[in-house]
């Protein structure tokens, strides 16, 4: 059995509708969403400066869909983020952040123009080619 990767630039805009049509699964092994506020600020702020973030690793499964590997909470924190709410583990309850500015552009308007994220997909091959 071998693997084979490739890599792939995946726009802000295209992660979110893929999110949002439920194009990426989140297996059963991963853990449950655990990010706190601070986390998604530091990330949300090292997107907006041009810093370097970890990529997505996904995997195709046999019904062809995209499973998420890593990346899970960093997918989904950048989700609420734009969809205008961020869930506070620790009281369990929703922020809204949609007020949120940044160079007088709302945060959804500033990340759909700018921002590309890296997303590294992994297939395995097995004795009858690639799954």
């Amino acid at each position: 059995m071998g693997i084979q990767q490739y890599k792939t630039d995946i726009g802000f805009r295209t992660l979110v509708e893929s999110v949002n049509e439920n194009l990426y699964i989140i297996p059963r092994y991963q853990r449950k969403y655990r990010w706190t506020k601070e986390q998604v600020s530091s990330l949300v702020e090292s997107l907006i400066f041009g810093m370097p973030i970890p990529p997505i690793y996904t995997c195709r499964n046999e019904d062809n869909q995209l499973e998420i590997l890593d990346g899970q909470q960093r997918i989904m924190s950048l989700f609420f983020y734009y969809i205008g709410y961020y869930l506070d583990n620790s009281k369990n309850s929703c922020i809204n952040f949609s007020e949120l500015v940044i160079d007088n552009r709302s945060f959804k308007d500033a990340l759909m123009d700018q921002f590309a994220l890296k997303e590294l997909h992994i297939e395995l091959e097995g004795e009858k080619g690639i799954r």
